[in-house]
């Protein structure tokens, strides 16, 4: 075999190669080889290309909490409120999969530390739970909190801030703080 080809939506690739299906439907794709004397064998199918687009986030909120996940100002816990949903890709059985992953860091500090995995089971997720990976989130200190949900082909990502809870404040003798 001397080369191979195959085609879709007019566009056309060697074998190993990528076209792009940019919509959803039936696709006729094309395939070709050609031998070292010049024989050509065309193989013509269609496809079923399903509708796609990247995870999506309806509600993140996060907010102090007790390790229960009970929401009060000054909790050492932070609690996430999430509504979010990827793709479905249903051919006979559910070809998507939905994992959510959350990183916190101190503000103003560059690296993340990984928290929370939670591989569900579903297309979309309304719930809320608390920020696991034995972390303290003290009151008197901000924090960047990262949540990703992750499909089978892409990440998106949110990203918000939780505030300071309480700032302590120091009086001396004369009454200056």
């Amino acid at each position: 075999i001397q080369s191979r080809t195959f085609s879709a939506n007019g566009k056309t690739a060697n074998s190993g190669g990528t076209v792009p299906l940019t919509a959803s439907g039936t696709v006729q794709i094309s395939a070709q080889a050609t031998d070292s004397r010049g024989r050509t064998g065309t193989r013509d199918e269609d496809i079923t290309v399903l509708a796609y687009s990247n995870p999506t986030f309806a509600k993140v909120l996060v907010r102090r909490s007790d390790a229960s996940g009970v929401v009060m100002d000054n909790g050492t816990s932070l609690r996430v409120d999430l509504t979010a949903a990827v793709s479905s890709l249903m051919n006979g059985t559910q070809r998507n999969t939905m994992q959510i992953k959350v990183f916190t860091r101190a503000l103003g500090t560059t690296t993340w530390t990984a928290r929370n995995t939670i591989n569900h089971t579903g297309i979309s997720y309304d719930s809320n739970f608390v920020v696991s990976g034995g972390a303290n989130y003290p009151i008197d200190a901000s924090f960047d909190v990262r949540v990703d949900v992750v499909d089978k082909f892409n990440t998106s990502q949110a990203q918000t801030v939780v505030a300071t809870a309480a700032v302590f404040m120091h009086w001396s003798k004369a009454g200056v703080g």
